[in-house]
């Protein structure tokens, strides 16, 4: 039976924030303005299920705070996790060495704290200290240290792939140290050593890796502001990870968050929204009313380093690139200007000039991408596109179907024969896919394959055989279709819809 809190009924700062907090199974997130006491509203939680028909010094501090259960009569364990105080880096030996004679335990301490500590959340081993551990405790209960190490690396790699499909941890044996070796294979980006990845790789690969190490020893997890370090990329990512992980294990996630994933449909469902009423009372929403969205896009553009532009200013590359940014805002209702900037080494060197100048305000720099690597993976308002380019996210079969009014495997023969038609400027440099389009039929034509192509020469070829008048018109009935049923978060990258809503006042 899946244990989980259900309600908690808070009473702080004498009155002020009186209300009753319901909570569902899965993922639940609390957003809302700064001052709105959602770090406390945690606080007084771990404080209460700490000390649960106890009293406790920290109580009167904080306020009263009564919680309800799923089953009154199980004893719900949590753990409090905050990014913002970084995965703990030690040294691999000295790691190693503290491991010798250490009794196999959780990797986080799961004590719901027997002493309070004013800062709640623990620290959390690195993926690095956290697969030594784990390879440890393998070897305790026997067997060749070689297969334990390899059983540790696939598994690990299952949980890699949630997140960063074709990354890969490699471990090699090293007979010379007596232990394994651990590096990450990032794909076309090359293979480094597990200390070297980015602070944003570092902290996600650890948080996802070790609530997977942690499925069995907790009922509810709180996470503080697990977008910190991230770029909006990685945030989406972590994000649909969390829906994905409470769904398998059967977990209560509560999350406290600014992320720009509040403003897509699908999330806001499970969100609450935390502000300060006019009575100066501190109130509770489950749909961002017009002062939340003011707010929330205010604090979204300080979190980003937005400043002072008069409106949203995306940097893009071409003509395309500025029909469809423009196509896909005025469809959401967003004022915004684009800047062509003529390709994407010229976006690149003005994204660089403007961190060398000062953060420039209410920009993003885009471009597509390429089948190459993001140059800037933690730049939070530096946008490189998942597919070869912004046209390939104008393949959507379902949206298509309408726009075109053709069924599924008409639609589906449509591109093939349009791919196989101009087969040779499509692939361009990527001549190794070939092999690939002379294999495939259209009942087999999947997703990832289409998102590795350049659309850029497939879209003015479906458009001419369609009969509709020319590209602008295109883009609009299928930015329309896809919005008219909801699906504009599916059909484009959901980190831009966002931030599009984001400056929707």
């Amino acid at each position: 039976m899946v244990q989980y809190i259900t309600s908690v009924e808070v009473d702080m700062v004498e009155g002020k924030f009186k209300k009753i907090v319901h909570f569902n199974s899965g993922l639940n997130i609390i957003s809302g303005e700064n001052g709105t006491l959602k770090t406390k509203l945690v606080q007084a939680i771990a404080v209460s299920m700490a000390n649960r028909g106890s009293s406790h010094p920290m109580r009167q501090e904080i306020g009263d705070v009564k919680l309800k259960f799923s089953n009154a009569d199980a004893e719900l364990k949590a753990i409090f996790i905050s990014p913002k105080r970084n995965s703990e880096k030690r040294n691999i030996n000295a790691v190693l060495e503290s491991l010798k004679n250490q009794v196999p335990q959780s990797h986080m301490d799961m004590s719901v704290f027997n002493q309070f500590e004013d800062n709640t959340y623990k620290t959390y081993p690195s993926i690095g200290e956290l697969f030594y551990r784990s390879f440890n405790e393998k070897n305790k209960l026997g067997g060749d240290q070689k297969v334990n190490m390899n059983e540790v690396s696939e598994e690990f790699n299952q949980v890699i792939s949630k997140i960063f499909d074709g990354y890969n941890l490699i471990a090699t044996w090293s007979s010379e140290l007596g232990r394994p070796e651990i590096k990450l294979d990032k794909g076309n980006r090359g293979i480094v050593p597990i200390e070297s990845i980015s602070l944003g790789e570092q902290e996600i690969l650890s948080l996802i890796l070790n609530l997977y190490d942690n499925r069995n020893l907790c009922d509810t997890i709180f996470i503080d502001e697990p977008e910190t370090h991230l770029n909006w990329h990685l945030e989406e990512k972590l994000f649909n990870y969390f829906v994905d992980f409470s769904q398998s294990f059967g977990k209560q996630i509560i999350v406290i968050t600014h992320s720009r994933i509040i403003f897509w449909e699908s999330f806001l469902q499970q969100t609450q929204f935390l502000y300060w009423n006019e009575s100066g009372e501190i109130d509770l929403s489950n749909r961002p009313n017009d002062k939340i969205k003011t707010i929330l896009a205010g604090e979204i553009t300080e979190i980003i380093k937005l400043g002072d532009f008069d409106r949203l200013t995306f940097f893009v590359e071409d003509s395309t690139h500025e029909l469809i940014i423009s196509l896909l805002s005025k469809e959401i209702g967003t004022e915004v200007t684009c800047v062509k900037c003529g390709n994407c080494s010229n976006v690149k060197s003005l994204f660089k000039s403007s961190k060398k100048i000062g953060e420039w305000g209410k920009t993003i720099f885009l471009v597509d991408g390429d089948n190459q690597g993001n140059e800037f993976p933690e730049e939070r308002n530096f946008i490189h596109l998942d597919k070869y380019c912004l046209e390939n996210y104008l393949l959507d079969r379902e949206i298509l179907e309408i726009v075109l009014n053709k069924n599924s495997s008409e639609v589906s023969d449509f591109i093939l024969e349009t791919i196989l038609e101009n087969k040779k400027d499509i692939l361009g440099k990527n001549q190794f896919l070939e092999f690939l389009l002379d294999k495939v039929v259209s009942t087999e034509l999947d997703d990832r394959l289409l998102s590795k192509l350049d659309a850029s020469k497939i879209i003015p070829n479906i458009i001419k055989k369609s009969g509709i008048k020319d590209k602008e018109e295109f883009v609009k009935r299928y930015i329309h279709e896809a919005n008219k049923n909801g699906n504009l978060d599916k059909v484009f990258p959901i980190f831009l819809v966002s931030i599009i809503r984001a400056y929707k006042i």
